[in-house]
């Protein structure tokens, strides 16, 4: 009988541990409408909650990591992801007032990677907020741009990021308290 409580103990804490969720950015955003930018009719999606992102967990022991490891002591478990990565394209991100906060991760990178698309309504705090994937604005002095190899007058401007355009990123009426932003999106722009 002894044994069999064991058992059951073991695999109640083992069901509690993969049962309990921690709290995650939203990634499935449901399509609410639709918006104009640019004068093209974009797809509208909505924030559906809050989110205000938990300090990340350390590595450390635990019984159940070293039995993961058969015995061997050396799995230490997953380190959570600080911040986030969102992709859109051809959409606008109504976060309908809902509040990001990641005052708990210490410095932590929002990265919207994104072609033609805005995001409104909302609150973000405490992330460093990119906006766009990875263009950098070119020198016209120096007719050189960071990424391209390219020193002609004719250089292109906008370039490609991972075979897609970063054109049109906008962000409008978004209260932000960020430790930096950074606008990396060809013809984008901070509104409102």
């Amino acid at each position: 009988m002894k044994k069999y409580l064991i058992a059951i103990s073991c695999l109640s804490i083992s069901a509690y541990a993969i049962a309990k969720e921690r709290p995650s950015l939203e990634y499935n955003f449901p399509i609410c409408g639709q918006s104009i930018l640019n004068e093209k009719n974009i797809t509208k999606v909505c924030a559906t909650r809050d989110f205000t992102a938990l300090e990340p967990r350390k590595r450390k022991r635990n019984w159940l990591a070293f039995l993961a490891a058969e015995g061997s002591g050396k799995y230490y478990g997953p380190i959570d992801r600080v911040g986030g990565i969102l992709e859109f394209k051809n959409q606008e991100l109504d976060m309908q007032g809902h509040v990001w906060d990641f005052s708990n991760q210490h410095n932590s990178d929002l990265e919207l990677r994104t072609s033609n698309m805005q995001i409104t309504n909302g609150v973000i705090l405490n992330a460093n907020i990119f906006l766009g994937g990875g263009y950098f604005s070119p020198n016209f002095n120096t007719k050189k741009q960071i990424g391209k190899s390219d020193e002609k007058v004719d250089f292109i401007y906008a370039q490609q990021y991972e075979n897609e355009s970063i054109e049109n990123s906008f962000i409008n009426k978004l209260y932000a308290s960020p430790y930096h932003i950074y606008l990396r999106s060809w013809g984008g722009g901070i509104l409102n």
